[in-house]
């Protein structure tokens, strides 16, 4: 081994981990954070390659943390492989799922699959946990944007559920309607 490659192996930075750095910059629940607290998170994470049509978890798991999408696509479905499976979302990179469970321990309410291959960065309940001890500004910075992400969810879901009933009641409507008509 030559002297310059024992200091280029020293010096040289390692893309793959930057990649990450950059890839949490980019998630909300992260963005907030310097660059040197990206670094302790991305330290914590843990990377996960899923083949085509493999399962990350089945809805009904124990959760335990959430998940980061570097690269591929997964789709988020309720009642995976049955008659009556349905497609909540696609999600590809930058985009992440499974937050509920760095709050509670409940479990998932859907099941995920990658669509081919993918690579997914987890970061887990007992990681935030640890962070809140060992670095609780830090921690307690990612429970706060945590806690904005999954409070727009539910308002989104709040409209989409008042939305649903609105247009239930006015189906309900048209059928009454139609029944005193044909009865008339």
């Amino acid at each position: 081994m030559t002297s310059t490659s024992l200091w280029t192996n020293y010096f040289r930075r390692d893309e793959a981990r930057d990649e990450w750095i950059e890839l949490l910059s980019k998630v909300y629940i992260f963005a907030s954070l310097s660059r040197r607290d990206l670094e302790h998170v991305r330290d914590l994470m843990h990377v996960r390659e899923f083949g085509g049509n493999e399962v990350v978890f089945f809805e009904g798991q124990p959760g335990s943390g959430m998940y980061i999408i570097a690269k591929g696509e997964v789709r988020i479905v309720l009642n995976y492989g049955s008659d009556h499976e349905i497609e909540l979302v696609r999600l590809g990179p930058g985009d992440f799922f499974g937050e509920f469970s760095l709050i509670d321990e409940a479990p998932r309410s859907a099941t995920v699959v990658a669509t081919k291959p993918t690579t997914l960065g987890g970061f887990f309940r007992p990681d935030l946990l640890d962070l809140l001890a060992r670095k609780p500004r830090q921690g307690v910075q990612i429970v706060l944007n945590l806690s904005e992400v999954l409070t727009e969810r539910l308002r989104r879901t709040n409209d989409e559920l008042r939305t649903a009933r609105d247009k239930i009641a006015e189906l309900e409507a048209k059928l009454a309607d139609s029944t005193e008509a044909a009865e008339a």
